[in-house]
């Protein structure tokens, strides 16, 4: 017969876990606070009434978003948060707000495929084809839009195979009006 330890030597094992767990927690907090994707960092917000909204959102434009030649990512970025300022005011969470950014520079490349296929410049199809496929896997897309990754990957394959009909057809059905090109 195997004799249970004595009161105090439990008490201490319990109080070892229960300090395991707090550190554990800690641990946990501090690696999302830290140079986590924004998936994983508490959420923050910007208010749409904010007569400074635009510029504010532009500070949070993905350092991760890659701009095809002729695009300047400040410019570009403040133009883009001005067409996501809804007419009635609400708080955008930061996460929702990279998304909207990746969603348009997704569709940047896919309109700079779409140009260079009419112009028979395989350069170019390939290397919008290259950053198509990597933002079918950009952070803010795979936490808002986990379920359309699959698709964007696919219409990425049919870029870099230089397939027309996939980009053409993901750019009209998932494709914003774009703002016009901000140059360096």
């Amino acid at each position: 017969m195997v004799k249970a330890p004595p009161i105090s030597r439990r008490l201490a094992l319990g109080a070892a876990a229960v300090v395991a767990v707090g550190l554990a927690a800690v641990l946990a907090a501090t690696l999302v606070v830290s140079g986590r994707p924004a998936a994983t960092r508490a959420p923050e917000y910007l208010s749409t009434a904010s007569s400074s909204f635009a510029a504010q959102a532009a500070n949070w434009f993905p350092s991760w978003v890659v701009l095809p030649a002729g695009y300047a990512r400040t410019t570009f970025g403040f133009e883009v948060a001005e067409r996501l300022q809804p007419a009635t005011p609400t708080y955008l969470s930061r996460v929702r707000l990279e998304a909207d950014f990746e969603r348009y520079g997704r569709c940047l490349w896919m309109q700079d495929w779409m140009s260079a296929e009419v112009s028979n410049d395989l350069d170019g199809m390939s290397s919008a084809a290259v950053v198509l496929r990597e933002s079918a896997t950009w952070p803010a897309t795979v936490a808002t839009a986990s379920n359309s990754v699959a698709g964007l990957k696919a219409m990425a394959r049919s870029a870099a195979e230089l397939e027309l009909g996939p980009v053409s057809r993901d750019f009209a059905m998932s494709c914003p009006a774009l703002p016009p090109t901000a140059t360096n």
